[in-house]
């Protein structure tokens, strides 16, 4: 999965695309967020929470503009809001092994996941965004047994 967001003026919070896809034995959807630094004050949690909540596998990728030490970021409430959700609905954060964010060498955009097993991420050093785009790998067999 690309995870790459559009330049977007006066925009809070952009609704989330979501994509599933049916595979031999199970739905497996696909949800990509980008939370404008604008949102801060007003962090979209319910509609995060919503995401997660949801009771198929899940596989939430994004800028979500949120920090947290867990992905080497500083103590944020919007960080600590997402690990704890994620802790709450048994999601994993699923945290690339280099930074993201370009101008302040730091990682904004990462995945949550949800019954997805053997996860592995790469950050693709490329690209004409102040992002860089990343992948997240998966064994779909092993997710479904």
């Amino acid at each position: 999965l690309y995870n790459m967001k559009a330049k977007l003026e006066n925009v809070k919070f952009c609704l989330p695309v979501l994509f599933k896809l049916q595979l031999p034995s199970f739905k497996l959807h696909f949800t990509n967020v980008y939370i404008t630094p604008l949102t801060i004050p007003d962090y979209p949690d319910l509609h995060i929470a919503t995401l997660l909540s949801h009771p198929a596998p899940n596989i939430i990728a994004g800028d979500f503009n949120s920090s947290h030490p867990t992905w080497l970021g500083r103590v944020h409430h919007s960080g600590n809001t997402l690990v704890a959700m994620a802790q709450t609905f048994n999601c994993d954060i699923v945290i690339p092994p280099s930074h993201t964010f370009i101008l302040a060498y730091t990682i904004l955009d990462f995945f949550i996941t949800k019954g997805v097993i053997k996860q592995r991420t790469a950050v693709l050093q490329e690209g004409l965004s102040d992002h860089y785009p990343e992948i997240l790998k998966t064994d779909t067999m092993a997710a479904s047994k």
